[in-house]
Formats: C-alpha cells, sequence, structure tokens
C-alpha cells in the first residue's frame, strides 16, 4: 500500500512539473467596434545576412559518358587571351602525382568585357596526331592526354565571373604513344571568377 501511494506521488509531481504552454493573446471585438488591421507579433525580425559567394571546392567534366572531378577551374583574362584551366596542387609538378587537370589557351577575337559578355571560340585542328602543346586534359597524371579534336566553347561573363560551355570529340593518346587509342565526347560547364594579371 505504501507503494502505491509513493507511486501516486511520483506521477502527481512529474504531472504538475509540465511547462506552462505560451498564451496566444485573445482579442476581444465588440459588435460595432472595428477590427484591429494586424495581429500582434510574438516573433522576431528577420535579420538581414551578407550574401557570400560560394566558391566550388571542384571542377567536373563528363568524358564518355563518365563524370570526371578535376580541381576547381580558374580563369586568367589578359586583353584578348584567355586562359581557362583546373586550379591544381603544387603535388601535380610531380612525376608520380595521378590526379586530373586541364588547361586551354585561347586568343579571342574581342576581348570579353562587361559590355561584350558573350564569346565563342571552336577547336578543330587539321592533323589528328598528337600535338606537344600545354592544351588539353590530363587524366591520372600524365598517363593520358585528350587533344581537342572538334571542340565548341562558348564563354558567358557575369560580373567578375565567366561560365564556360564546352562540348565536343577529344583524341585520347596514351603515355607513350603517337597515335590516338580513341575518340571521346567530352562536356562540361564550369565556373569561376575572373582574374586579371
Amino acid at each position: 500500500m505504501r507503494r502505491l501511494a509513493l507511486v501516486l506521488c511520483s506521477l502527481l509531481t512529474l504531472v504538475g512539473c509540465e511547462r506552462p504552454k505560451p498564451r496566444i493573446p485573445l482579442v476581444v471585438v465588440r459588435p460595432g467596434a472595428t477590427q484591429p488591421t494586424t495581429a500582434p507579433t510574438t516573433q522576431p525580425l528577420a535579420t538581414t545576412r551578407p550574401v557570400v559567394p560560394v566558391v566550388p571546392t571542384a571542377s567536373t567534366l563528363v568524358i564518355g559518358g563518365n563524370p570526371v572531378v578535376f580541381p576547381p577551374t580558374r580563369v586568367v583574362l589578359s586583353g584578348p587571351i584567355l586562359e581557362i584551366s583546373s586550379r591544381d596542387p603544387v603535388a601535380a609538378l610531380k612525376a608520380s602525382y595521378l590526379g586530373n587537370r586541364y588547361y586551354f589557351q585561347f586568343r579571342l577575337d574581342s576581348p570579353l568585357t562587361p559590355q561584350n559578355s558573350i564569346g565563342s571560340v571552336r577547336v578543330n585542328p587539321r592533323s589528328n596526331s598528337r600535338r606537344d602543346e600545354p592544351d588539353g586534359i590530363f587524366l591520372e597524371g600524365n598517363n593520358k592526354q585528350l587533344q581537342a579534336s572538334d571542340v565548341q566553347f562558348r564563354f558567358l561573363r557575369q560580373g567578375d565571373e565567366l561560365m564556360v560551355d564546352l562540348s565536343g570529340s577529344f583524341l585520347v593518346f596514351e603515355r607513350g604513344q603517337m597515335g590516338p587509342t580513341q575518340q571521346v565526347w567530352v562536356t562540361g560547364n564550369l565556373r569561376a571568377p575572373i582574374k586579371m594579371p
């Protein structure tokens, strides 16, 4: 009996310890009186936060239907010369580096300015032989080099940022091979702030 009384006292104590619920103000409107135009608010006003630009931590190209991850995009614009590359880590300079990277350089007919914000370049070399140049996509370090065969690059400048849309065919050269081993379709949408030297 004593236990039952102790259990009941404990339950009553717990029930009585509930936190009171906040009261909603009651607005009484008498007939013929005007109704308030705004309801009372108990929520704080929204604060405005500064907009912080999102800096991508990687870029992606779709190569032969498969997404391939690269370091973030880097864009350098110096007059009519436009360089688009991956922002490679210092380790990319070592022969043991097995990451992916890309580099393209273009001479535009007219520079991309806020007034002239759209441009395009088509890369269509006459030869399918391996070219000794830094341009292209490099996979697994320097084990595979993809050279543009027929590629369209489109540029859109928005303020201090450049968006690059590329699509087309690339020739794949394996390390030590002079001729291409295959041809692949590559697409991508790259975006980066513009650096001006």
